[in-house]
């Protein structure tokens, strides 16, 4: 809706868009707070890319913080090595993703959002770090998720990382 109100300039959606405002995440995320633990990750991360969008349109800096805080709570302590996050899609409590080593990590569709709130952030501020996190995700979890037995269009939806896992 953010991006409708962007193309068309019509009031009405960015007003609907904010019937999608995510309070009891967005308000911990304004206030710089951690308050991921135990939430399913790939369904809060389409929402702070929706927020970023929203401050693209408004300008309200409270909407960029929140994606901005968000991000950086997921990418100092909910994150495995290879850029992905979520164990059985949930994120889990702050620094404690080496106790969730399992069959059921990093999920595919998670990484790639979070690889496109990557790229929204890094086009306000143009930080390494997001070009950082953006080149591992993609090396170490994306490429490795395809099938490479032919042009199936198949994906690993989790990507293993217990030792001896098998994606």
């Amino acid at each position: 809706l953010a991006d409708l109100y962007l193309i068309t300039r019509d009031e009405r959606y960015l007003a609907a868009s904010r019937f999608f405002d995510n309070e009891k995440l967005y308000m911990p995320m304004a206030m710089n707070i951690d308050a991921l633990g135990n939430l399913h990750a790939n369904q809060h991360i389409p929402q702070i890319i929706g927020v970023l969008r929203q401050y693209e349109a408004t300008g309200e800096k409270r909407r960029y913080d929140i994606a901005n805080n968000f991000w950086n709570f997921v990418t100092a302590d909910h994150i495995y090595s290879i850029g992905g996050v979520g164990e059985t899609e949930m994120f889990r409590p702050k620094k404690q993703i080496a106790s969730y080593i399992s069959d059921k990590t990093a999920e595919s569709c998670a990484t790639y959002n979070m690889l496109k709130l990557t790229g929204g952030l890094y086009q306000y501020n143009g930080g390494a770090e997001y070009m950082h996190y953006y080149e591992n995700a993609v090396t170490k979890h994306m490429l490795s998720c395809g099938d490479i037995s032919g042009p199936t269009g198949l994906t690993t939806y989790f990507m293993p990382s217990e030792p001896g896992a098998q994606k």
